[in-house]
This record gives C-alpha cells, structure tokens and sequence, in this order.
C-alpha cells in the first residue's frame, strides 16, 4: 500500500546523456565485435541484426519511459552509496561478457 510519502516523492530525472551513451556504446560493440573480425562491412545480414537490436532496445526504453520511468532511471543513473563490491562484481561481469 503506498503511503503519502510515496505519492509525494517526485520521480528521480533520467540522466540522458549515460542513456544515449549506453545506446551509443551498444551499437560500437556489436559494428566492432562482427565486422572487425570478419575484415569487410558487406554484411547485409549483420547490419540487419544490429538494426533489429537497436530498434528493440528503443523501442522498449520508449515503452519503459511511458508506463514506468523509474526503472529507467534506476539502471541508467549512478547512485550514491553503491558499495564497492558491486562496482567490482559490475567490472568482472563486463569483462567477461565482452571477453
């Protein structure tokens, strides 16, 4: 049940800039990641692929942004009081997902 503090509290604003940046650097991993080893841009396949998850990733921020904002905000924002050990445990898990 929500209580008045709740219903008072404003929504936290979402950082734009990180948003686009996320987005940004999404789109340099995968351009990076499958044509830089394959040694051509001819792909059409590949290009594809990448439209459709940018696109989707879009679509479902647009999506968030109009029924739930606070969820954007809460994985794009950096927030004070995050303890150390998430930072590490954030920086082995990027580690191994683009290793």
């Amino acid at each position: 049940m929500a209580t008045d503090d709740d219903q008072l509290r404003q929504p936290e604003q979402i950082d734009r800039r990180r948003l686009f940046r996320n987005l940004g650097g999404m789109l340099l991993f995968f351009v990076l990641g499958l044509f830089l080893p394959a040694g051509t841009w001819m792909w059409t396949k590949d290009w594809l692929f990448i439209l459709v998850i940018v696109v989707a990733s879009i679509l479902g921020t647009l999506y968030l942004r109009r029924v739930n904002p606070e969820v954007i905000a809460a994985r794009i924002n950096r927030h004070k009081g995050t303890k150390r050990w998430d930072w590490i445990l954030l920086a082995i898990y990027r580690a191994t997902v683009t290793g």
